[in-house]
């Protein structure tokens, strides 16, 4: 976790004794390892773990439980944080694998081991809130039943590997909050995707494969470094929420206006000088915002009346 949080004593005693930063003698820990083995989910959130405990990677018995427990991610990932209990019930309690989720958040961790790849049948992985600088891609193929990836809050430079070819299910993805300069093209395999975060990095453009992703409904990007969006944007017609605040756009492009579903728009604190008179053709667009730009309200394309209030009203 970036800001250096202090480690617990007991955890720097035991990763002085060779124990790799796991508290072995931990009744929570084998407790909480115990009861992953039994209903699925891993929840290690909060431990101080150096690393990732070797066991969860140990778990491979699976009861039959049949298909009345299976169920699949729908929703958003804003719901899923308002009311985790409920987020983690939706899903299936066991799946090939013995592992449906692991939850990692909040700890020390610097490094996802490549046995990840063995928990095949893995729906959500929350590594947030870490020191993780590199999610292994040979892993990360193997995780063919992958929903929810979220990887906020850690060290990552760089997204975008060969392993994202295979995650045909993936449909959040948050890489907020991290040190990311790039997303790779790769990211245009996710045709499930619903949900991408990467608010909060040092991007300055992102890939146009990007708007290969068909079935994208929120797109966050804001406080980055990017100068443009791709010029493809307009593919994204199933996209309804768009942040793109705090960056240096000074321009949009004039395929938005076939983003028939935008709903919302962030565009604050850029370097905007006019709008696209193209944005006027987004007939669902509710909410528009554009304030701390260079515009001018003469440069506003006629967005008829179902903006509520001021919002689509420029402030310097």
């Amino acid at each position: 976790m970036r800001g250096g949080r202090g480690v617990n004593p007991a955890f720097a005693r035991a990763n002085a004794a060779g124990t790799g930063g796991l508290q072995e003698n931990s009744a929570g820990l084998a407790q909480r390892l115990a009861r992953g083995k039994e209903n699925g989910t891993v929840n290690l959130v909060g431990l101080e773990l150096r690393v990732v405990p070797p066991e969860v990677f140990a778990i491979i018995d699976v009861p039959d439980c049949g298909p009345a427990t299976a169920a699949t991610y729908s929703g958003s990932f804003d719901d899923a944080r308002a009311d985790e209990s409920k987020w983690w019930e939706n899903e299936a309690m066991h799946v090939d694998g013995g592992v449906a989720r692991l939850m990692l958040s909040r700890n020390c961790i610097s490094e996802i081991p490549d046995q990840l790849g063995l928990l095949v049948g893995l729906r959500t992985l929350d590594c947030s809130h870490n020191q993780i600088a590199a999610i292994p891609s040979g892993a990360l193929a193997q995780l063919v039943s992958l929903q929810l990836l979220d990887a906020s809050h850690n060290r990552l430079t760089q997204f975008g590997v060969s392993g994202l070819r295979e995650l045909h299910d993936l449909k959040v993805l948050n890489l907020a909050h991290n040190d990311l300069v790039r997303l790779g093209p790769e990211i245009g395999c996710l045709s499930t995707l619903d949900e991408c975060d990467a608010s909060h990095n040092a991007l300055r453009e992102l890939p146009r494969e990007l708007c290969e992703c068909g079935a994208l409904r929120a797109l966050r990007v804001s406080s980055n470094r990017l100068e443009a969006l791709p010029s493809d944007l307009g593919r994204l017609a199933h996209l309804e929420e768009l942040e793109c605040g705090q960056n240096q756009l000074r321009s949009l492009p004039d395929s938005i206006g076939s983003c028939a579903a935008l709903a919302r728009a962030d565009f604050r604190q850029n370097r905007l000088g006019a709008v696209t008179r193209s944005l006027a053709a987004c007939a669902a667009l509710k909410e528009l915002y554009l304030g701390i730009n260079s515009l001018v309200t003469s440069s506003m394309p006629h967005l008829g009346q179902g903006l509520p209030g001021d919002r689509h009203i420029p402030a310097h």
